[in-house]
């Protein structure tokens, strides 16, 4: 036990002594962390969800899950990205200027998930 508390105590030392780091640390782990929920959740929920959609009569839900899949695993990436960036300290103006343009690439894949709904290759 007390040589778990050393090796601790040693992380801890370790990252005191990044001092101005630590924002950049905390918004590259959110980040990876963003990316692995991304391939975790589009992997293994979207399975669950597409076998429970095949079991209706109609391929409607297969092909609206099927055109969103690809725009919410982007979705999911930005989200990461948004919160990446809040940890790190920038200027207010910085933030200003980046809710827009989340609020442009939101729409954007909405738009991205009905486009490919409508075509050919889902109907």
């Amino acid at each position: 036990m007390a040589e778990e508390i050393t090796v601790l105590a040693e992380w801890v030392e370790l990252f005191r002594g990044f001092g101005n780091w630590q924002p950049v640390i905390a918004a590259v782990a959110i980040f990876l962390f963003f990316v692995l929920a991304r391939g975790i959740f589009t992997g293994l929920l979207f399975s669950i969800i597409l076998g429970f959609s095949h079991k209706t009569k109609t391929e409607l839900d297969n092909n609206i899950l099927l055109a969103f899949r690809e725009p919410l695993k982007s979705l999911i990436l930005l989200i990461g990205i948004y919160f990446a960036l809040l940890v790190l300290p920038l200027a207010d103006r910085f933030y200003l200027i980046l809710k827009p343009i989340y609020r442009t690439l939101l729409v954007c894949f909405v738009a991205q998930g009905f486009y490919n709904l409508a075509d050919s290759k889902n109907f």
